[in-house]
């Protein structure tokens, strides 16, 4: 047996640990009542010990919770079935100011003069949950600026490759190059035509620009015969390369 002043420094120990531990802890009797609680409760749930001891411990958990807890204890008790006890959870708590907030939860049993009582342990996590929201929408903006950035880049890319097509395919007529020639000065026309057309659908997705800061833009990928593809795009491309 250990002597008295071991006994009494061992307390003494156990107790000062409780008091600086930045942990909140709480035991409860087998119905649920509070029967001791550490400064970091107190300072977590914004209460004092003495409004806690001897009231039940779902005063401190929300709705829905707080009126299904008392049914959890009775169910551990009858089943054995275990929900929480000896499991970390992630679970919401209520302040006296009626702040709800997260925290993390474990809850371990034991027997004292062989009374089953339940110690819970809880740390507020508000903190680390605004820093990781903090961090999320960061990496959404990146995310979202990216988009944009390779949307200008692509569209900057195809507004010049129909332009430069436009412009060369009027250039040549009015050169008068071709005035004797009026099957290619019809194909001129076309290709200045269908670039056009080309633009038009371009400045349309310019404009839709909006949607994709609202992440709202919906892509449709589709398959296209390979060889008409390549047959536009040269034929599109030809007068300026010829020129």
């Amino acid at each position: 047996m250990p002597k008295p002043d071991a006994v009494t420094d061992l307390l003494n120990r156990s107790k000062a640990i409780l008091e600086t531990m930045v942990d909140g802890v709480i035991t409860i009797n087998n119905q649920g009542l509070i029967d001791t609680v550490n400064p970091a409760a107190e300072r977590i749930f914004g209460y004092q010990s003495q409004e806690l001891i001897g009231r039940n411990v779902s005063m401190l958990m929300p709705s829905p919770y707080r009126e299904e807890h008392d049914g959890y204890i009775h169910s551990y008790l009858t089943t054995g079935t275990k929900k929480v006890i000896d499991i970390g959870r992630e679970v919401r708590g209520q302040r006296k100011n009626g702040d709800v907030f997260p925290m993390e939860l474990a809850v371990s049993e034991m027997l004292i003069k062989g009374e089953r009582m339940f110690t819970g342990i809880v740390r507020d996590i508000s903190e680390r949950k605004d820093t990781e929201e903090k961090l999320r929408e960061a990496m959404r903006r990146v995310h979202e600026q990216r988009i944009k950035d390779e949307f200008i880049s692509t569209v900057s890319h195809e507004l010049r490759t129909p332009l430069t097509s436009i412009k060369a395919s009027l250039d040549i007529l009015k050169s008068g190059a071709l005035t004797n020639d009026p099957e290619k000065s019809e194909a001129l026309i076309d290709i200045a035509q269908k670039n056009s057309e080309r633009l038009l659908l371009l400045i349309n997705d310019i404009l839709d620009i909006s949607k994709i800061e609202s992440e709202k833009m919906q892509y449709r990928i589709t398959r296209i015969p390979l060889r008409s593809f390549l047959e536009t795009a040269i034929s599109d491309n030809r007068v300026y390369g010829d020129k």
